[in-house]
């Protein structure tokens, strides 16, 4: 199997796998075809630049998606300085229950003692109440380019797509 992005990735090929197989595809022919993909763009994609490194997973956002790419970021930079920007759960997106949501989302995580958040979004969606005492909140992408540029490290990008956090990767 090529670098799995997450383990909702690697339950989806294995599906697509059995599917195929079930189906009377040969699994040489399932080989070759999987040694053919590789994740969307900013969908769990790693970006180098000379700052910085980006894991980008800008696709979309719900509690599973973020709880598979969280983990899959924990397991790649185990290690350095590590700066998470989160847009917050959107209510169109998870529904009315989005502030609890949210809650559940910020203590999930997989903080280190130097690691630095940055939460973008409207209050609406989430309590100030669960934000950390040393983390940033703000409205929009652009808003928060000012604290990504003066940060050296690994960057953890996830949100709904309206967040436009690729436009953070510089």
């Amino acid at each position: 199997m090529p670098r799995l992005m997450s383990q909702g990735i690697v339950k989806n090929f294995v599906l697509a796998c059995v599917c195929a197989l079930e189906c009377g595809m040969d699994a040489t022919n399932i080989q070759r075809r999987i040694n053919l993909w590789k994740p969307s763009k900013w969908r769990g994609e790693i970006i180098a630049t000379p700052a910085r490194t980006y894991f980008a997973d800008c696709y979309n956002a719900n509690f599973i998606a973020f709880t598979n790419s969280l983990a899959q970021f924990d397991r790649s930079f185990p290690h350095g300085n590590r700066l998470f920007v989160i847009g917050a759960l959107i209510r169109c997106e998870v529904g009315n229950g989005v502030i609890g949501d949210n809650a559940t989302l910020f203590k999930s995580l997989p903080l280190r003692e130097n690691d630095g958040v940055i939460v973008l979004g409207e209050p609406e969606n989430f309590s100030m109440d669960t934000i950390g005492c040393n983390w940033k909140v703000f409205p929009s992408a652009s808003q928060a380019m000012e604290t990504v540029t003066n940060f050296h490290g690994v960057v953890y990008l996830k949100g709904h797509r309206t967040y436009g956090l690729e436009s953070l990767i510089c």
